[in-house]
């Protein structure tokens, strides 16, 4: 399996630009969010998943990949981490972001939502 995008957030905000989106903030999730919260979730369900693809030779093969990815980040996750990018998308930009919310959601704290475009962009990114 090859990751041929991963990189470093600078040039990952170079591309967002490019995109025409305002890089805003990244960050970098700690090993345990993707172990714990990815991909043993992703794990869980393999049985069933091939249970309802009748075992077949490309649900084998969906699942074999997935486990490469996961058995990878074990092994070389003290080289590379998955981070975040958060970037706006500029009003006049031309590009079409998901409708923003109509009523403000509230949030922990009791914050609202902000109903600003945004993309959320996953990388890999070397540490």
């Amino acid at each position: 399996m090859e990751y041929s995008e991963i990189g470093l957030a600078p040039e990952k905000f170079e591309v967002l630009e490019q995109l025409g989106y305002v890089p805003e903030t990244c960050f970098d999730l700690p090993d345990d969010c993707w172990i714990d919260h990815d991909y043993k979730l992703m794990q869980d369900p393999f049985a069933a998943y091939l249970e309802r693809n009748n075992r077949t030779d490309d649900a084998r093969g969906v699942l074999a990949d997935e486990q490469v990815e996961i058995d990878l980040f074990k092994t070389f996750s003290s080289f590379f981490s998955c981070g975040m990018d958060l970037a706006r998308v500029p009003v006049m930009s031309g590009l079409r972001p998901t409708p923003p919310i109509k009523k403000p959601r509230a949030m922990p704290g009791g914050h609202e939502s902000i109903n600003i475009p945004m993309a959320f962009v996953g990388r890999s990114c070397w540490r």
